[in-house]
């Protein structure tokens, strides 16, 4: 249901394919979509191409692609990471820890979380001296104002630090699945697996030098020849 929502919103891509929003030029950052050749003749054909290809003054140099050729680098993709099964574990392994530790930013949380209580109880006392002491007005209102300020800039800065630690433990869950799914794995994919493809891809960038990058939803990068 949320691939299904994912390509909707994506407009004119394909809602139907796997590979909508996936595909991503190395040139340029376009994505790829889809278009259709000859589509009157018996020759049609549906091809994967940057759609920004011929937009601006420099053609992109990556090659168009047949879902076929999608496929086929996939399978090669998968069969190469179970081949070598033990080192790429090991490789993720380390990489995990190093992707997605969170313990600078649980400990940035942590002193962001007391300078919030620390102003608030500042500001409280402020208020609560002012209800009983005469006190000039602008000179408090000034200091309040200047509280606040600090108040919702640390408060801000902690927002956006539990945010990066919610991404950071997002991606490790992802690229553990991975790991996961490929320690479970004896045999070679002998076709496209869809299902396989959604769950661990994120992105696949295709360059003019005729490779694909495989990007992992963790985050982790492999290359893979095109042919």
């Amino acid at each position: 249901q949320w691939e299904l929502r994912r390509r909707k919103g994506m407009g004119s891509i394909p809602s139907t394919s796997c590979f909508a929003g996936r595909i991503v030029c190395g040139d340029c950052g376009s994505v790829y979509g889809s278009k259709v050749w000859h589509s009157t003749s018996k020759y049609r054909r549906v091809i994967w191409q940057c759609n920004s290809k011929f937009k601006g003054e420099k053609r992109c140099s990556t090659p168009h692609l047949y879902e076929k050729d999608l496929q086929q680098a996939f399978v090669r993709f998968v069969n190469g990471l179970i081949a070598d099964r033990e080192e790429t574990l090991a490789g993720l392994q380390e990489a995990l820890y190093a992707i997605t530790d969170n313990t600078a930013l649980e400990q940035e949380r942590d002193a962001l979380q007391a300078e919030c209580e620390v102003v608030m109880e500042l500001m409280r006392k402020m208020v609560q001296e002012n209800a009983h002491t005469a006190q000039d007005q602008s000179d408090y209102t000034a200091r309040y104002a200047g509280m606040t300020q600090r108040y919702d800039k640390a408060n801000q800065k902690l927002a956006e630090v539990e945010k990066s630690i919610t991404a950071r433990s997002a991606k490790r869950q992802e690229l553990e699945a991975f790991m996961r799914e490929l320690g479970s794995r004896e045999e070679l994919l002998t076709c496209f697996d869809e299902s396989l493809w959604l769950g661990i891809v994120h992105q696949v960038r295709v360059t003019g030098a005729g490779a694909f990058e495989f990007v992992l939803k963790g985050g982790y990068e492999f290359q893979s020849a095109i042919a």
